[in-house]
């Protein structure tokens, strides 16, 4: 993988990770710490994402690249968790060229593992970077059209009715219905 492509990697992800309010980590963020070679830190309040190239595209070394990535985010970020800091893990591999079918069964076990952190995996295909909408933290596609805002659909009077009272005065809803199944809403505040 060359250094071309990786700062071509790493301008679509900061062009990405601007708009979710991420920013590449400094050099004194406890983020780069963990980073191998050629790695790089996205950081904000709510999530790390990291690059990890993948230089050997062999199942042995995806394997222990992605249990290396995963233990050191788990490192780093349970300095967070211990202070009641909720900061998810996102890592992505990248492979320095499209996966062979046996290495396309490695990167979906990569994927779907639900150990410590989400994992992504991106690859250069001789042009650009492939994959790059399967990153969720930051692969979401931009809305298109005429800006118009989303709207919840109609409701039927009566929901809709529940709806405003629960938005105005939730409290006194939800009071009403604890009366009504029988509870004394002082009483089960308190419990």
């Amino acid at each position: 993988m060359t250094a071309a492509n990786l700062d071509m990697l790493t301008a679509r992800i900061d062009a990405l990770a601007r708009p979710v309010a991420l920013r590449e980590a400094d050099e004194a963020h406890p983020a780069r710490s963990i980073l191998p070679p050629g790695g790089r830190a996205w950081v904000g309040t709510y999530a790390w994402l990291i690059v990890w190239p993948i230089v050997e595209p062999t199942p042995t070394f995806i394997d222990t690249q992605c249990a290396e990535a995963e233990r050191r985010v788990d490192e780093a970020l349970k300095e967070f968790t211990d202070r009641n800091e909720v900061i998810d893990g996102y890592v992505v591999l990248a492979l320095p060229e499209p996966p062979t079918p046996t290495i396309r069964a490695v990167v979906r076990r990569a994927e779907l593992g639900t150990r410590i952190c989400r994992k992504h995996v991106v690859w250069w295909n001789g042009e650009d970077w492939a994959q790059m909408d399967t990153i969720t933290l930051v692969g979401l596609p931009r809305p298109n059209g005429g800006g118009e805002r989303a709207a919840f659909p109609a409701l039927p009077a009566d929901k809709a009715s529940l709806a405003e009272r629960l938005r105005t005065n939730w409290k006194a809803v939800v009071e009403e219905h604890l009366r009504d199944a029988g509870l004394d809403p002082s009483r089960e505040a308190e419990e």
